[in-house]
This record gives structure tokens, C-alpha cells and sequence, in this order.
């Protein structure tokens, strides 16, 4: 898990919004305020779309952010739940999130999860980072944290495209962390 979390912390220092979508309009050297709102624009269409499939009716009070980032669906969830955990392996994308979500009083950002429940447990564009082993178990915490009556909405890359030299190369970036 440790080079997970120096993966991550690199990217933050490098280029933290791009590595959450990777846009190139989201690129440090392309991210002026108007950008920065299209970006958090991007965190409350999602977060939108994903509430609707929950449903007209369901309105968390309690959310998690699974693989946060820089804070693009938290800040969204904020908006809409009681209070919102905002969870990532990278403490230098949280610190980013922090600063990103202000003086919020409903969210907390966290490296770990605790025992808590929560009514609406999110995951976008995170577990096809996460080696297959380790995403399963992950998962099952985090099915173990939903709330009676709860929602998740987890999205996971079933089948990545390409062919057999683009799977040899995704081997080898994940055996050889210098080529990533």
C-alpha cells in the first residue's frame, strides 16, 4: 500500500486535478479559476447523476467519498448530506481537499476509514487504479460501512481496451513504479 500512496502523493505534487480527470484543461499549467470551476462543475453533474439512480426520494445523511482526490465529488456531496468523509491513500491530496473544501464544517478528510456507517457510499474512476486482490477487499469494507437502507454507487473498468502489448505494458508499469 505504501508505494500507492507515494504514487499518489507524486501526482499531487505534480499535477493533482489532472490526475483526478485527466483533461488537458485540467493540467496546472491550463488551471485558472475557470477551470477550477469546470472542474468542480464536472463533481456536482456526477454527483447528480449518481443520486438520481439512488433515486428521488433517498437523501443521505451521511456520505463517503471513496478516493477522493483533490475533493471534486466531496465538495458536491457537501452540499447535499448532512456530513461527508472524503477517504484517500494520498495525504497530500487531502491536504489539497482541505484547502479546496474551506471552512466546510460537514466534511472531514481521512487516510482510513473507521467503523462508521453511511447512507450514500461513492466511488468513481478510483478502483481500476487498484490492484484486483486488494480492490476486493477494499470493496467488501466498504459494503461493510453502507447503512441499512443505504446506497452505493461503486464504479469499476470491467475490461480494459487494447490488446495483448498495451495489457504488457500495464504489467509492467505496475511491476516497475519508475516506468509509471
Amino acid at each position: 500500500m505504501r508505494r500507492y500512496t507515494d504514487d499518489w502523493d507524486e501526482l499531487a505534487q505534480r499535477e493533482p486535478y489532472y490526475a483526478v480527470l485527466t483533461e488537458p484543461r485540467f493540467l496546472s499549467g491550463a488551471l485558472d479559476d475557470e477551470q477550477r470551476r469546470a472542474f468542480f462543475a464536472t463533481g456536482e453533474a456526477d454527483v447528480e447523476r449518481l443520486l438520481a439512480i439512488a433515486g428521488p426520494a433517498f437523501a443521505p445523511r451521511t456520505a463517503l467519498d471513496f478516493g477522493c482526490g483533490v475533493g471534486r465529488l466531496t465538495l458536491a456531496l457537501a452540499a447535499r448530506a448532512e456530513s461527508v468523509t472524503g477517504c484517500d491513500v494520498s495525504p497530500r491530496m487531502l491536504e489539497i481537499a482541505r484547502r479546496n473544501a474551506g471552512e466546510a464544517p460537514n466534511v472531514r478528510f481521512v487516510t482510513t476509514l473507521d467503523d462508521a456507517a453511511y447512507d450514500f457510499i461513492c466511488s468513481l474512476i478510483v478502483f481500476q487504479h487498484i490492484p484486483v486482490r486488494e480492490g476486493l477487499r477494499l470493496f467488501a469494507g466498504l459494503l461493510r460501512r453502507l447503512a441499512p437502507g443505504g446506497v452505493a454507487v461503486i464504479h469499476f473498468s470491467l475490461r480494459r481496451p487494447g490488446g495483448a502489448l498495451r495489457r504488457l505494458a500495464r504489467r509492467l508499469r505496475a511491476a516497475v513504479p519508475v516506468l509509471h
